[in-house]
């Protein structure tokens, strides 16, 4: 066994646990909050839910910028699962539910696409030796 593998399974493991703690503390609170009734609550709530999942998915993918799109389902993922089997159980707001797992997902890629975005901008400006140059006018 290589020893790269446990370490990226551990990796994984981190990742999959951010992705359930964005969903507990992000999806979750949009799905209980009690403020989704009104419209400014309900555009709170899905603000919460975007940033969420940008700030879970920026770090994983500016740490191995590789492939973005497995970090954006590695992170979405378990948060949704945690909603769906609430929606199993309470199935009245299913429509909700669906719109906050599109701002999870939305949020997830933004945060994964802007991480590679910054690290591959970080290697543009250290291979070429310092920050980039205005020409002259």
């Amino acid at each position: 066994m290589s020893p790269t593998k446990p370490l990226r399974f551990f990796g994984r493991l981190v990742v999959v646990l951010m992705g359930l703690l964005a969903g507990f503390m992000g999806a979750f609170n949009a799905v209980f909050s009690d403020g989704v009734a009104s419209r400014q609550g309900a555009i709170d709530a899905a603000v919460y839910v975007f940033l969420a999942y940008v700030i879970a998915a920026f770090p994983v993918a500016a740490v191995a910028p590789k492939t973005p799109w497995r970090w954006v389902w590695m992170v979405w993922i378990p948060g949704m699962a945690l909603i769906g089997l609430y929606a199993i159980r309470e199935p009245g707001g299913v429509s909700w539910y669906a719109a906050v797992a599109l701002y999870a997902w939305t949020g997830a890629f933004v945060g994964a696409f802007a991480g590679v975005g910054l690290r591959r901008l970080l290697a543009l400006r250290s291979n070429r030796g310092g920050p980039p140059r205005v020409p002259p006018a």
